[in-house]
């Protein structure tokens, strides 16, 4: 008898610390059947979703949130393994507009009964910066295109200008004809017939 009483001391002290640990969380939990039956919420959850306990009591937890029967289904089996499942999903506050959060499930056992535990995780912040650096990263590259754009105008008009100076010229420039080398040679050989005459003249006179 008195190992019993030990016994539900014990149990009853772990039952206390869980609730206290259950009441004090930041995060709303909400503990359910396996069917998705709500059994059992922190004072989180009634702060976000605008709800009473009462209101909520014996609610199906897919009225609050977007995960619903059939992703549970998916996941059962590694759930009853043991395991803590996680997704993204949406909760719904009353009169308020939808909230992203990450919701983690695991089994519990309580009173000799297994029950499936809630966490409910605001990201709203979360999902705020990823916007921020989508944005930020969009405008970056719009940046970047936009500078592509000016450098390979200003190439092309660089290429314009030195190209200019010479289309009076040709597609094949000559040289002026006072220095044409071609010239030169050529009045050369000319002049030879009148030096041989000259040379012998000159001899037959002496």
């Amino acid at each position: 008898a008195v190992h019993n009483a030990r016994l539900y001391e014990s149990l009853q002290a772990t039952n206390r610390r869980y609730h206290e640990l259950f009441e004090d969380s930041i995060d709303p939990i909400i503990v359910t059947n396996l069917e998705g039956k709500i059994q059992e919420i922190n004072r989180q959850v009634v702060q976000v979703s605008g709800r009473t306990r009462e209101e909520l009591q014996g609610e199906l937890i897919w009225d609050l949130q977007t995960v619903g029967p059939l992703w549970l289904a998916e996941h059962m089996d590694s759930i009853q393994a043991g395991e803590t499942v996680s997704c993204e999903a949406a909760f719904q506050p009353r009169n308020l507009a939808p909230l992203p959060v990450e919701v983690y499930v695991h089994k519990i056992s309580f009173g000799g009964e297994e029950l499936l535990q809630w966490i409910i995780r605001d990201i709203s912040e979360r999902k705020q910066l990823d916007t921020l650096r989508d944005d930020l990263s969009a405008d970056l590259c719009q940046h970047a295109r936009r500078r592509g754009a000016a450098k390979l105008v200003i190439h092309n008009s660089q290429r314009s200008l030195l190209a200019r100076p010479f289309q009076h010229l040709g597609d094949k420039p000559t040289l002026p004809h006072a220095v044409n080398p071609t010239g030169v040679e050529n009045q050369r050989r000319a002049a030879r017939p009148f030096d041989r005459v000259f040379t012998f003249q000159l001899t037959r006179s002496i």
